[in-house]
């Protein structure tokens, strides 16, 4: 049985996120299951160990871009997303998919550090054309 990853609760559900994660998908690496990234990311969304293990329950690593565990990854990717919402809202970032995309690739800190220094990089660009470019 696959667990499931924990809920984190907002006053709004952003339907914006699947269209997000597609995008993120296309730039991280070009839809490919099998990509593992320089540093071990794995899945289409380039997962690094460590936030895996902060939403994963019960799953390893090294199984999270396996098909049997694909919607897993899923949710995990959608939990992600959430959780990043929740921190750059915590400290009244506005929420573009730009800046999240910052976020996804740099991690939070590193993330919020190149927001405030107003240098958002190419691969975050490159999220947000493909998110305004999708219907």
């Amino acid at each position: 049985m696959i667990p499931t990853p924990p809920a984190i609760v907002f006053r709004v559900t952003p339907l914006w996120v699947p269209k997000f994660l597609d995008a993120i998908a296309q730039v991280e690496s070009e839809n490919d299951w099998k990509k593992i990234g320089a540093k071990g990311e794995r899945t289409i969304w380039q997962f690094k160990r460590a936030t895996w293990n902060q939403h994963a329950r019960g799953v390893p690593f090294e199984l999270s871009a396996e098909p049997q565990f694909r919607s897993y990854a899923e949710k995990v990717a959608r939990e992600h997303v959430a959780w990043l919402i929740l921190k750059l809202t915590e400290r009244n970032l506005t929420i573009t998919p730009e800046r999240l995309a910052t976020c996804w690739r740099f991690g939070l800190s590193g993330g919020i550090r190149l927001i405030l220094a107003d240098k958002i990089p190419d691969s975050s660009q490159r999220v947000r054309n493909l998110y305004d470019l999708k219907p």
